[in-house]
């Protein structure tokens, strides 16, 4: 393999690569064919099952020699990584000259960066943490308020006498519109809620005070300014609301036979002390996450590192995709969701930004910090994860199929990795606070 470097600049680095290596195309080229098995379908075969032989008759070659090129890529631009040391944020190839399975050459672009000197990070961990952490401590109505919601979920209903009130289970039908014109996705059917704490527009429960089941209502109520949907801010909304049903809650009182029904409590005391302890431990827990999700914000804050705006670019595009994964788990429309919240795609990766680049400061300095401490997980902690990690498959094949054995295994290093070093700043910075 021959590689010659024809640009590079203080962010970016292009090197040309030619390969004319036979058995390197001939051990590619068979990866390639087993991670495209499991998507080609033959007849006498399971998926995953079928022999490179036939499967070559069966998928189209250029897609081989794609898959192949990219595995060769791969491997020349990782060696080329680790003999120049390079700190590679992301890298894209092109194909100049290609000879079926014989040679080829490769164009590959690189977003590099120099690793810049690291704040004294133990002694900002250190300030940090005289500065920040703080003493974990459950109320009385944190306590209070935990039990009331497991008496809540045991309550029984009645239906209602009376009109609606505070504290009743209610079911409405209800439709809003503004200045005549009905408010999409507005119109809800059977909608249950305890009046007094319902999730709607802040006026809307007070008004649906006093009616009494087959009533119906109209009225105004004015969204806050700082309403969650950009296009009912400050706006008056017209509610027409028909009452279905009304019923009474009733909770069990609160004394030692509702504790001894709970668990294994022998009264109130018991269940009031074990809530308290249950909630401490749960706030000392996310007090601690807290805390060292701050720690290396103000650590990567501090670190004055000139990031390719590609990289950033590319994290934002992540960022961006996880967005979108969430809305469609949520069954959210992202157009329909960029409406009513009042801002379109390009606004909110403009948001994004500042936090594209603040991850990709945190991975350098996780990195750096890891080097310099000389902390990485031992071959047994990666390999146990690994494996935990394979249990999901039915068996080690279908898994070499489905993931890379290699870069699984990096992935898995990295992580447990990272791990360990936020576990040295917070020891850091919590030592002597």
């Amino acid at each position: 393999m021959k590689t010659t470097i024809t640009e590079e600049k203080k962010t970016k680095l292009t090197a040309l690569f030619e390969v004319d290596d036979k058995e390197l195309f001939s051990r590619m080229e068979q990866k390639a064919l087993v991670q495209l098995s499991d998507r080609v379908s033959v007849k006498g075969y399971r998926p995953g099952k079928v022999p490179p032989e036939v499967l070559r008759k069966h998928i189209d070659e250029r897609i081989v020699q794609e898959r192949t090129l990219e595995l060769i890529a791969e491997e020349m631009l990782g060696k080329f990584i680790a003999e120049r040391s390079l700190n590679v944020i992301s890298s894209h190839f092109h194909l100049k000259k290609y000879v079926p399975l014989q040679s080829a050459e490769f164009e590959i672009e690189m977003d590099i960066f120099s690793m810049p000197e690291l704040p004294d990070y133990k002694v900002l961990a250190k300030e940090f943490g005289a500065k920040n952490i703080k003493e974990a401590a459950v109320s009385d109505q944190e306590v209070e308020d935990s039990i009331d919601y497991v008496r809540k979920s045991r309550a029984t209903y009645a239906t209602a006498e009376g009109g609606a009130k505070k504290g009743d289970l209610i079911d409405i039908d209800f439709e809003m519109s503004v200045a005549g014109q009905e408010v999409e996705d507005s119109k809800q059917k059977n909608y249950q809620c305890i009046l007094g704490e319902e999730r709607l527009m802040e006026g809307v429960g007070k008004e649906l005070e006093g009616m009494k089941a087959g009533e119906k209502k109209q009225f105004t109520v004015k969204a806050p300014k700082d309403f969650w949907r950009a296009d009912l801010k400050g706006k008056t909304i017209a509610f027409s609301v028909a009452m279905n049903s009304v019923f009474e809650r009733t909770l069990p009182v609160l004394d030692d036979v509702f504790a001894k029904s709970v668990g294994v409590f022998g009264g109130i005391a018991e269940l009031q002390k074990s809530v308290k302890e249950g909630l401490l431990e749960e706030k000392k827990s996310k007090m601690q996450e807290q805390f060292a999700l701050d720690l290396l914000t103000h650590l990567a804050d501090a670190l004055k590192a000139e990031i390719p705006q590609s990289a950033i670019d590319e994290e934002v595009e992540k960022l961006f995709e996880e967005l979108e994964h969430n809305l469609s788990d949520k069954g959210i429309a992202k157009e329909k969701y960029f409406t009513q919240i009042g801002k379109t795609e390009a606004v909110i990766k403009k948001e994004m930004t500042p936090h594209a680049e603040r991850n990709i400061k945190t991975q350098l300095l996780l990195a750096e910090i890891a080097k310099r401490e000389n902390i990485r997980p031992t071959d047994e902690a990666v390999k146990e994860r690994v494996t935990e990690f394979l249990r999901q498959y039915r068996s080690t094949k279908d898994a070499e199929k489905a993931i890379d054995p290699e870069r699984l295994y990096r992935y898995t290093e990295i992580t447990l990795r990272n791990q360990q070093v936020v576990a040295f700043l917070t020891q850091t910075a919590q030592k002597n606070a």
